[in-house]
């Protein structure tokens, strides 16, 4: 029996388990954006009360992601995603049973570990150890599937608040959430390709890559204080929170934005949707880009797109038809989702296996970190102008900012990986 498991490759298994996982994780923090307005009307408090809960969220988020790495090397990543499924069970009970404001400031806050330690950086790590080849794709289609979750868990339970309440909706969905999640960590996911006898796909190219790549330079696999010390690190960290400032600004203000200019409530909603939508269809799809045509054009594809989508944003019902560029800003800002993924991609070709995921770890907290921002000093931005276009001409400028930083951290990668 362990023969035969050995001989088929288990890595597919293991990554619908890491996109199961992440699924349902993100699902249950992608609930918060559909309750807000029944959470403003069940206890009378403002909108900046229910915010700074979130942002709290996030906060936390960015201080967790510094320890994603230490948690991966004490627990491993099956056991960190389980402790996330953990912590996700505790977030959905106490919105169940919130019956005061600050007990979404409590069940907010430990969201930022379900980001840290449940999400894309644990299955990241995961996906490095059972892929070589394909590990883009995979991170594509696993990351993906959070995108689908958030769609799905924010169309239940915007149905189910007027029929089941509060506390029932958040209890069916938080066992569905937990129990699908807890079967994947349990009976999917393995750490590593040895616990079951095998390699990584593609384990054979890649030594031989390592031997041509020690014979060509100097290249070695760095250990995380050497990684830290390099400039593509901090290269990488200025990209990842310029980055980050770019898909968190438009997803914020994209309804706010339609409906400013004479679209109804119901159709940006509709639109925000699709957009959520297509970006996890697509992040599933342009993986494939950087394991074919390699890293750098993954990332100029990506920063692309997006730069196409927000000008269209600028040029909307002024130089060029309302409708069809509204089309295409969708389209295009979709297809620039997958910036969310780059830190991940890019991390193991540029600093080496043995530096991946605590360097994913800081990236992704600094990921948190520019999200953050971007909302508050945005928001103030359009307060004192009074229209998003300077803010969407300054986000095309951190795009071009972003993907300079990241092509420069690319080109002095220390580890000098072929495939970048």
């Amino acid at each position: 029996m362990q023969k035969m498991e050995s001989q088929r490759f288990s890595g597919y298994r293991v990554a619908a388990g890491c996109g199961i996982v992440i699924f349902f994780h993100l699902g249950c923090c992608y609930i918060w954006a559909a309750m807000i307005p029944y959470f403003l009307e069940h206890f009378g408090c403002s909108l900046t009360l229910l915010s700074a809960s979130s942002a709290l969220g996030t906060l936390i988020g960015f201080l967790a992601s510094f320890t994603a790495g230490t948690m991966l090397q004490r627990l491993h990543p099956r056991r960190l995603l389980i402790t996330g499924t953990a912590i996700c069970a505790a977030f959905m009970l106490i919105n169940a049973f919130a019956s005061a404001p600050w007990m979404l400031y409590v069940s907010n806050g430990i969201s930022g570990f379900i980001l840290a330690w449940g999400a894309q950086v644990t299955c990241a790590s995961v996906i490095n150890r059972w892929f070589i080849d394909k590990r883009n794709t995979v991170i594509g289609v696993v990351f993906g599937c959070s995108a689908f979750g958030g769609a799905l868990f924010m169309f239940l339970a915007g149905n189910l608040i007027g029929t089941l309440g509060q506390r029932n909706m958040y209890l069916l969905l938080g066992a569905i959430a937990v129990g699908g999640a807890l079967f994947s960590e349990l009976f999917l996911i393995r750490d590593d390709p040895e616990q079951l006898g095998q390699r990584a796909l593609g384990a054979d190219k890649g030594e031989q890559a390592e031997t041509v790549n020690r014979r060509d330079s100097d290249g070695e696999d760095l250990t995380p204080a050497e990684a830290r010390k390099s400039r593509s690190f901090f290269l990488m960290i200025a990209a990842t929170f310029f980055g980050s400032m770019l898909l968190a600004t438009f997803s914020s203000f994209a309804t706010t934005f339609w409906t400013s200019n004479g679209v109804s409530q119901a159709h940006a909603s509709t639109y925000a949707s699709a957009m959520t939508l297509l970006g996890g269809l697509v992040s599933i799809l342009v993986g494939g880009v950087a394991d074919r045509w390699g890293i750098k054009t993954f990332i100029t594809v990506i920063f692309g797109m997006f730069a196409i989508g927000v000008s269209m944003a600028i040029l909307w019902g002024t130089v060029l038809p309302a409708a069809f560029v509204l089309v295409l800003n969708i389209i295009f800002i979709s297809a620039g989702t997958p910036i969310q993924n780059i830190s991940s991609s890019v991390t193991l070709p540029v600093f080496g296996p043995k530096a991946a995921d605590g360097i994913n770890g800081t990236l992704m907290a600094f990921f948190y970190a520019g999200s953050a921002l971007s909302v508050v000093a945005f928001s103030a931005l359009f307060d004192l102008l009074g229209s998003f276009i300077p803010v969407f001409v300054l986000v095309l400028v951190l795009a071009a900012a972003a993907f300079s930083l990241m092509m420069l951290a690319i080109r002095w990668a220390p580890a000098r990986q072929r495939r970048l």
